[in-house]
């Protein structure tokens, strides 16, 4: 029985992530739209889904019939235990995505979701099936998946894109650490990972891209 439970909650977080991964078109649009244009629709889709998360989780009647529907159409399980009650992860990316838009610019906003979708991900689907080393509430084996993803995403967009504004390869590796730590830790600081990756990530470029024009 608990082997079953074991599967069937891997299977719900593996749809859960494809679900996450189907989110690569937020950092692949600013390839082919301009930044400016993708704020609007990033502010609008945090606010739409804000306002469902909002009226999902009401006391009111229309909070019951939103969560009855969703069971009825058996889409209950893409909540996890603490979103039932809250800010859907989805909710959080779009805010996240919408803030970040503001404070970087493309190439930044680009690595840091590239590596919020994918890292995740992957480390997610890592740790829940062979992880057996526990560190927190993660895996050992899931955070090496993140760091090592995350290198390698930033390195290949380094090549395309970094490169060409100064950007160090050093940098990227502290980059893809500190951001693996922040993940690792997101939860007992009491955050949601769709925002701590992503500006994590990202600030530490912002500062490291700062300081490299001012020096």
């Amino acid at each position: 029985m608990e082997k079953m439970q074991h599967k069937q909650n891997l299977t719900n977080e593996i749809f859960r992530k494809l679900i996450h991964l189907s989110s690569i078109w937020v950092p692949l649009s600013l390839f082919f739209i301009p930044i400016g244009f993708m704020q609007a629709v990033f502010f609008t889709l945090a606010l739409s889904l804000t306002l469902f998360d909002s009226l999902r989780i009401s006391k009111k009647p229309v909070g019951q019939k939103i969560r009855k529907f969703l069971n009825i159409i058996k889409l209950n399980f893409i909540y996890r235990e603490h979103e039932i009650n809250n800010l859907s992860g989805a909710t959080y990316m779009m805010i996240s995505a919408a803030l970040c838009s503001f404070i970087f610019d493309a190439e930044i906003f680009i690595i840091s979701f590239s590596i919020l979708i994918i890292s995740d991900t992957l480390a997610a689907i890592v740790g829940k099936s062979i992880g057996k080393r526990p560190i927190y509430n993660k895996t050992l084996e899931g955070s090496i998946t993140f760091f090592i993803s995350a290198l390698i995403i930033s390195e290949v967009l380094y090549v395309f894109m970094l490169q060409k504004i100064g950007y160090s390869l050093t940098i990227l590796v502290i980059a893809s650490a500190v951001t693996t730590l922040v993940e690792l830790y997101s939860k007992k600081f009491k955050m949601d990972d769709n925002l701590s990756i992503p500006i994590s990530f990202g600030l530490i470029l912002l500062i490291y891209k700062y300081f490299m024009h001012y020096n």
